[in-house]
């Protein structure tokens, strides 16, 4: 893959900064090649492999990966204007957590019921419920743990054959938050 880069950066760095990230979880080496990209070809990178992430959104969630979520949050927020809102699988989930994740409740809830509104996977719910736990709305949060229950029994959850997806939650976590006190 380094060859084909260094023949093709154009060509290949995308790619290659997805795989980064994808498979290997190496967040920095990604940040580089997809950074680089953008300085050869500009703000529009292209999408991952399969179609799912502009790599403006797979940047941020490298960012995130290291820690850095107010940079996270800028560039999804900059992806979001320049592609006029674009609702890609898990877009506005990933945007949501980390509004959530950096106390910005309100930011968090409005980018969760945009998710909801195109692609309402149980980890959705699950996020909407700790909104709403820290709203202190324990019934929402209840009946949000419920939908979320319901949704990953039916298997309507974020999944990928070969990686697992940032924000992507486990039936465990739903039970242990349901069987809590609020």
């Amino acid at each position: 893959m380094g060859k084909a880069v260094d023949l093709e950066p154009k060509e290949y760095l995308g790619y290659r900064g997805w795989c980064r990230y994808s498979f290997f979880l190496d967040y920095q080496g990604a940040i580089d090649d997809l950074e680089r990209l953008e300085s050869l070809i500009g703000f529009e990178t292209g999408y991952s492999a399969e179609g799912d992430y502009h790599l403006q959104v797979a940047r941020a969630l490298c960012y995130k990966g290291l820690g850095n979520k107010e940079k996270a949050i800028s560039i999804l927020e900059e992806y979001f204007e320049k592609s006029n809102g674009d609702a890609r699988l898990y877009n506005f989930l990933h945007l949501g957590v980390l509004y959530l994740e950096t106390g910005q409740i309100a930011k968090a809830k409005a980018c969760m019921e945009k998710q909801l509104a195109v692609n309402a996977p149980a980890e959705a719910h699950y996020y909407m419920a700790l909104i709403h736990k820290a709203e202190n709305d324990n019934k929402a949060a209840k009946a949000q743990l419920q939908l979320a229950k319901t949704q990953y029994d039916a298997g309507l959850r974020m999944r990928h054959d070969y990686t697992h997806h940032m924000d992507k939650i486990y039936l465990v976590q739903i039970n242990a938050l349901l069987e809590s006190d609020f």
